[in-house]
């Protein structure tokens, strides 16, 4: 078995740029005034940005390795809150042509997330032959998450990983990387921490808490990953400045340090 997943849009199908939408925006002017150094103002941006926003799609492909025979497919709508988000953050970028959308999946591939959108994919039995279609979509959205700024420049990047056994799943958002000359650098992250939960529809998710890591490290030497999920516990063990932090993140509250254990090792 093997894995087909797909992210577009029709608004940018052919091209997958910004000039067919641009084209839409502003008119269709002629080819050779694109230049590579022309710049939009930050209303022009905002026009842009919403027209690229909205037709956004997932599709899930599921195969199997020997006849391709399809198990699973269906494709699912994004948000355009969220991919507006991203779209902004691109364009006030250096690299504006890149689209930077955060996936993640579980182990077993039974669970991804695009953006912040959970997709939860039941165990399904084919032995009747059957395509399988079935999935539970979530919108993993929470108003004390970090949110980019109006003009997006100074706003969040984030990306997200799954638990190893599935059950939680961590969003982490950092600041863009500051421009510093100093020989010490204070690098600083929120981490958001989701759950497996059950509710009248089957499984789901809910926000557990945030916390912020923390790490000193040198100019040229290169960042370490500044958190770990325990395999199976309910825990989750982060850097806090040169100390370490141990979240029990489904008891609220309950968190021990670590610095003692980390400087005896």
């Amino acid at each position: 078995m093997y894995l087909i997943l797909s992210i577009f849009s029709s608004i940018l199908t052919p091209t997958s740029s910004y000039l067919a939408a641009a084209e839409s925006v502003f008119g269709a002017p002629q080819r050779q005034s694109y230049q590579k150094d022309v710049t939009l103002s930050y209303e022009d941006k905002q026009k842009l940005i919403k027209v690229c926003s909205s037709g956004w799609k997932i599709q899930y492909q599921r195969r199997t390795a020997r006849d391709e025979k399809v198990l699973i497919d269906f494709k699912v709508d994004l948000p355009e809150h969220q991919v507006f988000q991203v779209l902004q953050q691109c364009l006030s970028s250096k690299t504006p042509h890149r689209f930077r959308f955060p996936v993640a999946f579980s182990h077993d591939l039974d669970r991804l997330v695009v953006l912040r959108c959970l997709l939860i994919i039941p165990k399904t039995k084919y032995s009747s032959g059957q395509i399988g279609h079935q999935y539970r979509f979530q919108l993993l959205d929470n108003e004390n998450s970090a949110r980019p700024t109006d003009n997006g420049s100074e706003g969040t990047v984030f990306y997200s990983v799954f638990s190893p056994d599935a059950k939680a799943l961590a969003f982490v958002f950092s600041s863009p990387k500051p421009d510093m000359k100093d020989l010490i650098r204070l690098r600083c992250r929120q981490l958001q921490v989701w759950t497996e939960t059950f509710d009248q529809l089957g499984t789901c998710y809910q926000c557990r808490g945030e916390v912020i890591t923390s790490q000193l490290f040198r100019k040229k030497k290169p960042l370490r990953n500044q958190f770990a999920f325990h395999p199976y516990l309910p825990l989750l063990v982060y850097t806090e400045w040169n100390s370490a932090a141990a979240w029990l993140f489904n008891d609220a509250g309950k968190w021990k340090n670590l610095s003692a254990i980390c400087s005896s090792a």
